[in-house]
């Protein structure tokens, strides 16, 4: 997790996510540029792919008491984290809902009160039912008690975790092969949609291309599946691989979403992706660099690029992890092992905090080229709103991106997180030091936008406001 100095976000950056009617800008070139300065591109080519109220979320497990902290639901809420999935990963296969209990010992969150933390955060539930060693019947049971009886209405349900790997527990026959899966599975799929035919069903899907897994289950089953559950960890090692490495592992989501649409034409043309899982490396407790800035800019950029390419939801791995300073899988503190106390966030939810400024239920996102080499550029327009996320990977190198717009400085407004700075600082068009406007020779008006190092900058466009958007 993060230290202490990983600071609060200023007061009046939760509201800023509230709509605002933005002036329409484009960017252009000048003539006269410095070495560091490029245009950032303004049109897209596309309407890009919109977003939603779940764009973003983040697991829990049944085990992590921290959940029930009073702070935890108004930080999810903060960072907009609209979809919880629940009792956890590879806990989810050995825990009995109706007894809260995993192997036989009580756990610190049940059903009731992970719901009532939904509740609160005004967010959306996940659920990942027992297929390692429980029953359809239990798991239809599950539905039937959260949607008919208590109408918790949970849409979206998992049938097992990774159950095509050996670390998993599945008691089924021939365990962890696509067949048996395909085999298993799809009782609870029937028995559960049987109970509410209104839920969408997710499997465990295979990054690897040229994997049998997607195929064999998707041609089996493909009539009860909704949606392909993804897990992606560039790393599975905690060491040995270079932040240079890390954001470039990003690069590689387009070529996979490629892989995923082409699976789904071929065998399921209804189903869609969620990332139900995402960190920078699999290894317990995660790599060090979770601790560090770096990790902001992982979490803003693979979210959103994943999104950008037509993923309906990111969800972070995960909440707590009660790791320590040399790692911790956790969005936030659980104040073990000489971390800082309890509900600190870390460095990974400032950069989805960050990112959710682009992802308001009904944004078009698309992603675009900043014309900065190692600056990653993402686009949102909502009802003539504009937000830009600029994300600059160079470690050491300030970078200026500029803008050629008619907005005035005083209707624009920065919020950006960086290795120098880690905290989310607000400012706007008055600060030179951000944002300072120039005229070309043509009497053109260009912005200039300084992009610290090691940084995710968002920039908010405001005709109506002087000054920070109202919160």
């Amino acid at each position: 997790m993060k230290q202490s100095r990983y600071m609060w976000v200023p007061a009046g950056i939760a509201g800023s996510l509230s709509v605002l009617l933005v002036s329409p800008w484009t960017l252009a070139r000048t003539r006269h540029q410095p070495s560091r300065t490029a245009i950032a591109t303004a049109h897209s080519p596309t309407m890009g792919k919109q977003t939603s109220a779940i764009s973003l979320g983040v697991n829990t497990a049944a085990w992590d008491g921290n959940l029930l902290n009073s702070r935890v639901a108004s930080l999810l809420q903060a960072a907009h984290l609209g979809l919880i999935r629940y009792p956890g990963g590879s806990w989810a296969d050995g825990y009995n809902w109706q007894t809260n209990q995993h192997n036989g010992q009580t756990q610190s969150v049940d059903f009731a009160q992970f719901m009532h933390v939904i509740g609160t955060a005004q967010a959306q539930a996940l659920i990942t039912v027992n297929y390692g060693s429980g029953t359809p019947q239990q798991a239809a049971a599950w539905v039937r008690y959260a949607n008919v009886t208590h109408h918790d209405h949970v849409r979206y349900w998992e049938i097992g975790n990774e159950s095509y790997g050996a670390w998993e527990v599945d008691n089924h026959p021939d365990p962890h092969t696509a067949t048996s899966y395909a085999t298993y599975a799809r009782a609870f799929m029937q028995q559960m949609k049987r109970v509410d035919p209104t839920i969408q069903i997710g499997v465990p899907t295979r990054i690897h291309t040229g994997d049998t897994w997607d195929p064999t289950v998707l041609k089996a089953d493909g009539k009860w599946i909704n949606y392909l559950s993804v897990h992606w960890y560039p790393f599975w090692q905690t060491t040995g691989f270079t932040p240079q490495q890390v954001l470039g592992s990003i690069s590689q989501i387009p070529t996979m979403m490629q892989n995923f649409r082409r699976l789904i034409q071929h065998f399921d043309p209804k189903a869609y992706v969620m990332v139900t899982e995402m960190n920078i490396s699999s290894g317990y407790p995660g790599s060090a660099y979770d601790e560090q800035p770096l990790s902001a800019l992982f979490a803003a950029d693979a979210a959103l690029t994943w999104l950008s390419q037509g993923a309906k939801t990111v969800d972070w791995w995960d909440l707590h992890n009660y790791g320590s300073m040399q790692g911790d899988f956790g969005l936030l503190s659980s104040g073990s092992n000489q971390e800082p106390p309890a509900q600190t966030p870390f460095p990974p939810y400032y950069g989805l905090r960050l990112a959710s400024m682009l992802t308001i239920p009904g944004s078009h996102l698309t992603q675009a080229n900043s014309g900065v080499s190692g600056v990653s550029k993402f686009v949102a327009r909502r009802q003539g709103t504009t937000t830009v996320m600029f994300v600059n990977e160079h470690l050491q190198t300030p970078r200026t991106v500029i803008l050629h717009c008619k907005t005035p400085l005083s209707a624009m407004a920065t919020y950006a997180y960086s290795a120098k700075d880690p905290r989310i600082v607000a400012t706007d068009g008055s600060s030179a030091a951000v944002l300072h406007a120039s005229t070309g020779s043509r009497g053109q008006r260009y912005v200039g936008l300084s992009l610290q190092p090691e940084s995710v900058t968002v920039v908010r466009i405001n005709r109506r406001s002087s000054g920070l958007p109202s919160q």
